[in-house]
């Protein structure tokens, strides 16, 4: 790590910085809960290691399992439903298929992929003024969505030896078109196009195997036209430190930092203009080899979120694997 630290300094040092501090800069997901249902249109904290880097060219089978215990007795909405006590588990299977590719003017590549969640609930709650716990159990399909992004790759940056850079603008767009019933407190659905710009960088320092990568996004949410609720503006990155070892393994931490930069609106925010903010920690181990002569990825982490203001506690485990064609 210190040899990591002080190449890095030392590049620093020989070159200007502006990109790297304001990656850090936005280092800034939760009483009552802000945006609609106390949840974003992103899994928190899934970007991992790489998240910077564009994959090898051909298609790429990615499922991405996520286990989630979300509890809490604050003030929220869902759907046109008033609740003031929560406490369901929550599994979504996300399958992405992704394709990337090649862009030779530019020396770059190029990634798209979709998203499709498909959502199982178990959950129990409470509608405010109500004496008794209700129960709800169901599976169906999440919001889908699709994410594209393009990258580049630099050896030696700034100057410093074996220091490189990976970096990809791109924007991910979710759809309403998710199972979603106004009615129901537990939905798989938002009812709500998001449209996120985000940023992503991975440094890796081969000398020592340590990497830093971070993806950083924007939301801008549209409103669920089924409740008139429109759900504020989200800041919020992944991020991801760890080191390889051995033979294709990598471990270290990963989480993220999350903040609502405008408050909820419209007529369906009942409980006024709110904001959330938070932040999770937690392990992260990887294993990148091969099933035969398919190169294979499989990756497992724990999460504990806290949420300082305005969203649910929740403790989260991931499970991705990969498969490149």
């Amino acid at each position: 790590m210190a040899a990591f630290v002080k190449c890095l300094c030392a590049a620093l040092k020989a070159r200007s910085c502006v990109m790297i501090l304001m990656v850090g800069a936005l280092a800034l997901p939760s009483m009552t809960l802000a945006v609609e249902g106390g949840s974003s249109n992103w899994a928190m904290g899934s970007a991992g290691f790489g998240a910077g880097r564009i994959p090898d060219p051909g298609f790429h089978f990615v499922d991405l399992l996520w286990f989630m215990d979300i509890s809490t007795d604050q003030d929220f909405t869902l759907g046109q439903n008033k609740v003031d006590r929560l406490d369901v588990d929550i599994t979504v299977n996300f399958f992405l298929p992704t394709y990337a590719g090649r862009i030779d003017a530019w020396n770059a590549r190029y990634k798209v992929l979709g998203v499709l969640p498909v959502v199982w609930l178990d959950g129990k709650y409470r509608v405010q003024n109500a004496p008794d716990v209700k129960g709800s159990e169901n599976h169906k399909l999440g919001d889908p969505g699709i994410d594209m992004a393009i990258g580049w790759h630099q050896e030696d940056f700034l100057d410093a030896k074996g220091l490189s850079l990976d970096y990809a603008p791109g924007l991910l767009v979710t759809t309403p078109w998710g199972d979603y019933d106004k009615q129901e407190v537990l939905n798989a659905g938002k009812n709500r196009w998001t449209i996120q710009p985000n940023f992503s960088y991975t440094l890796f320092h081969e000398p020592t195997g340590i990497e830093l990568s971070q993806r950083i996004m924007y939301a801008f949410n549209l409103e669920n036209d089924k409740t008139n609720y429109k759900s504020g503006q989200e800041l919020h990155f992944d991020w991801a430190l760890g080191k390889q070892f051995g033979e294709g393994w990598q471990a270290g931490l990963f989480g993220f930092f999350y903040r609502q930069t405008t408050g909820d609106s419209g007529k369906g925010a009942t409980l006024g203009s709110l904001k959330g903010k938070g932040w999770g920690v937690g392990p992260i181990v990887q294993y990148s080899g091969k099933i035969g002569d398919v190169p294979a990825t499989a990756i497992l982490r724990y999460q504990k979120v806290q949420q300082d203001k305005n969203r649910t506690d929740d403790d989260s485990l991931m499970f991705n694997f990969v498969l490149s064609f």
